[in-house]
C-alpha cells in the first residue's frame, strides 16, 4: 500500500446571509492505496468527488466517494466531509482612528473614534475586531478642506459589508 494526500473538491455557495466559516475538513487526511501492480510515483494525492451545493444555510456533512485511477483500491473508499456554514449577524463597535501624516506633522483629529458596522459569522460575534484598522491620513499637498477621509483596512475574510460613521474627521495640526 501507499499513503497519499486527500484533496477535497467543493463548489459550495452559501445563501447571501450565510458564510463558510472555518476549514473544510474530512474525517481522514490521507488515503491508503492498494493495487496488484506497482502504484506509480506520480500518484501523490486522491480527489474526492465534487460536493456541490447552492444557497447553503447550515453546516454540510456529506459522505463522498473518491476518484481513483483504474485498478487501484483505496482504504477508506469513502470519506465524510464537513463544510461549516454559519449565519452572518450584524455588529457595531467603536474603534479608535489612527491619525497619520506624510510630512511628519502631528495631527489631532475630531472625533477620535468611529462607529463601525459589519456582518460577522455568529461563532465570532464575541471576538474583538482586532483585524479592523481605521486611519485618517493627512497629506499637506492634497489638503483643501478641514476634513480628511477615514479609511478602513481589514485583514480578515470574516468581516463583511464594513461601514464607518463618520466617514471623515476634522483635524488640527499641532505645532
Amino acid at each position: 500500500g501507499k499513503s497519499v494526500k486527500l484533496i477535497i473538491n467543493t463548489n459550495v455557495k452559501p445563501n447571501p446571509q450565510y458564510v463558510i466559516c472555518g476549514e473544510i475538513t474530512a474525517n481522514v487526511d490521507s488515503i491508503k492505496l492498494f493495487s496488484q501492480n506497482p502504484i506509480p510515483d506520480s500518484i501523490v494525492a486522491v480527489n474526492t468527488a465534487l460536493i456541490s451545493h447552492d444557497n447553503a444555510t447550515d453546516t454540510i456533512k456529506e459522505s463522498v466517494s473518491l476518484i481513483l485511477p483504474n485498478n487501484i483500491k483505496a482504504k477508506p473508499n469513502k470519506v465524510t466531509v464537513t463544510i461549516p456554514v454559519e449565519p452572518l449577524i450584524s455588529k457595531k463597535v467603536s474603534i479608535n482612528i489612527q491619525p497619520e501624516s506624510t510630512d511628519g506633522t502631528k495631527l489631532i483629529i475630531f472625533p477620535s473614534k468611529c462607529e463601525v458596522s459589519y456582518l460577522i459569522p455568529m461563532s465570532r460575534y464575541n471576538e474583538l475586531p482586532k483585524d479592523i484598522v481605521l486611519k485618517a491620513a493627512y497629506q499637506a499637498s492634497k489638503s483643501t478642506s478641514n476634513k480628511i477621509p477615514v479609511t478602513v483596512s481589514c485583514d480578515s475574510v470574516y468581516y463583511k459589508n464594513i461601514t464607518v460613521k463618520p466617514d471623515s474627521v476634522e483635524y488640527i495640526i499641532e505645532q
